[in-house]
This record gives structure tokens, C-alpha cells and sequence, in this order.
């Protein structure tokens, strides 16, 4: 494997994750503030012996403000995200600060972004050479815009009755490299993904590209508030990249999936299910003996 594929084993880990008849992402407004949590994850590159580690956390350091921080690991590069950010009173993240950093072999590369809201731009400053670029409301970075789609995903499943089919298409406004950037996934339905936690059910999802041959494909828990469990991208090529989650907590509570027997009964239709009362027609009948009266002596009138 040459230098530059491995590299872009350990980019890929976090630096685009999540990078949807076409709706925009609904409002949050109902949506409760995220839940702190976090999340490691193995990645492996076409089952090569190249592995990278990632960390995912979510911490909040103020009453309205969370820090989210994902961190790749290997033995070539560490890679650092994270994004501060503020959880508005209408259920909307609203991004103060993006950091991105790159160390280890071959060149660094180092990247902040501020949000300036009062003016409706955001300063770019990368590799210490600043510019500034308008950017409309609702605009998000590269890492808080993940967040954002969990939290949209939660308030959907919440309101509609039929799941991910009322909503087929979620869209997100990037600001990244100076440019304004249109972000689509495609809602494909439910999967059960095994993982070394046991089996999870989840949602999954395409990132839907124009004339672009890699394919991004994910699949995010629906009973632990849409968390990351499996990423698969690939080429026209074959070659591909995938994360798969390791072990996780959410809100002080360990994330667990279900085991082999558990999850073929869950997924088991209803009409097949061994129910816990035989048929009323093979229940055996039951001999109730009938109550005996005393006879009474009536007396006879002469």
C-alpha cells in the first residue's frame, strides 16, 4: 500500500464521516438537547494490516454549550476534529468554532474556523493564512453537522408514525475550504449490524453525490439515538474504508446490541412467534363436576 492510500485511510476516518422527491432537514424544535456520549471505533482499509483506532465524544462545558471532539489514530498520523457549539432554545445547533488538525508522517495541516453570526460569516484560517466568507443561517462545519443529523433523525422517528419513510432526504449547508457546500443523504430503510457488542439495529443511509464514483454508506443505531455504528466508502476501483464501532456510552449508559437468539427473535414475524397460551382448541378440557343438591322432604297434606 503506498504512502498516500494509507493516509487517506486515517483522513477518512473523521474528516468526512457523514459527508442528503428532495426535503430539507426538518427543524429540531422539539428535539431535546444532545446527550453526552462516547464512541470507539476499529477501521480497517480493504482487510489490510492497517488499522487506525477512533474516538468520538461529545462533552458539554457550559449550560447551552458542547464541545464535540473526534480524534484517528495510527501509527502514520493522528488526526484531531472538534467543533464548539451552542444548542439553541428551537433545538438547532449553531457552530462557534471548527478546529482541524493533521500530525504525524508527511506534511501537517492545521485549520480553524470562527462563526461570526452578528455578521453572517465565518473566518477561515488555514495554515495561518486567514479569509473571511458569507454563510447563510443554519450554515454548519465539517464535525457539527453530524451531530445534527442525529438529533433530526431522532425528532423524525419521534413525529412519524411510519419511520424513515416520511422523510427520505436529509440536506445540510457546509462551510469548508472557503466554499459553501450542499451535503445529501438518502434514507434506505433498516439493518441489523453485527458488531462486537452484539447486533444493532439501525437505520441506513447513503451520502448521495453527483458525478462522483466513491460510494459512502452508513448505518446509525435507532435505540442509542442514531450513534455511528458502521461506515463502508469505496471506489470505482474496489477499494473501500470501513469503520465499525467498538464499544460506546451514552449518557452513563454502556451500549449494548442484542445477541445472536435475541436478535432472530426480534426480527421473527409476529405470526411465527410461539405464543404463551396453547390454542383454545388444544387446550384440554377441564371435567367440572356438578354441584349436587340435597333432596328436601315436603310434607304431605292430608
Amino acid at each position: 500500500m503506498t504512502r498516500s492510500v494509507t493516509l487517506l485511510l486515517i483522513t477518512l476516518l473523521f474528516a468526512s464521516l457523514w459527508a442528503d422527491q428532495s426535503v430539507a432537514a426538518a427543524p429540531a424544535s422539539t428535539a431535546a438537547a444532545p446527550t453526552t456520549f462516547r464512541a470507539v471505533y476499529d477501521g480497517d482499509y480493504n482487510g489490510l494490516p492497517v488499522r487506525a483506532e477512533g474516538i468520538r465524544e461529545l462533552q458539554r462545558v457550559e449550560d447551552d454549550r458542547y464541545l464535540l471532539t473526534a480524534t484517528a489514530r495510527s501509527f502514520l498520523a493522528t488526526i484531531t476534529e472538534q467543533t464548539l457549539f451552542v444548542w439553541s432554545s428551537d433545538g438547532q445547533l449553531v457552530p462557534l468554532e471548527y478546529q482541524y488538525h493533521r500530525e504525524g508522517i508527511g506534511k501537517n495541516r492545521h485549520a480553524i474556523l470562527n462563526f461570526d453570526w452578528a455578521k453572517q460569516r465565518v473566518r477561515n484560517d488555514v495554515e495561518s493564512k486567514p479569509w473571511y466568507m458569507d454563510i447563510p443561517t443554519g450554515a454548519l462545519d465539517k464535525l457539527s453537522y453530524q451531530l445534527q443529523m442525529r438529533q433530526d433523525l431522532i425528532a423524525r422517528y419521534r413525529d412519524a408514525t411510519t419511520g424513515s419513510t416520511t422523510a427520505p432526504f436529509l440536506k445540510y449547508q457546509i462551510a469548508d475550504g472557503g466554499k459553501l457546500k450542499d451535503y445529501q443523504f438518502e434514507i434506505q430503510g433498516d439493518e441489523w449490524i453485527e458488531t462486537p457488542i452484539g447486533h444493532i439495529d439501525t437505520v441506513k443511509l447513503i451520502r448521495a453525490r453527483q458525478n462522483s464514483r466513491r460510494s459512502t454508506t452508513f448505518w446509525l443505531a435507532k435505540e442509542w439515538q442514531f450513534l455511528l455504528v458502521r461506515l463502508q466508502q469505496s471506489d470505482s476501483k474496489g477499494d473501500g474504508f470501513e469503520l465499525l464501532l467498538k464499544e460506546a456510552e451514552i449518557g452513563g449508559k454502556t451500549v449494548t446490541g442484542l445477541s445472536e437468539l435475541a436478535r432472530a427473535r426480534a426480527t421473527r414475524p409476529s405470526a411465527e412467534r410461539p405464543s404463551a397460551d396453547p390454542p383454545s382448541a388444544e387446550r384440554p378440557s377441564v371435567a367440572r363436576p356438578s354441584a349436587e343438591r340435597p333432596s328436601v322432604a315436603r310434607p304431605t297434606h292430608n
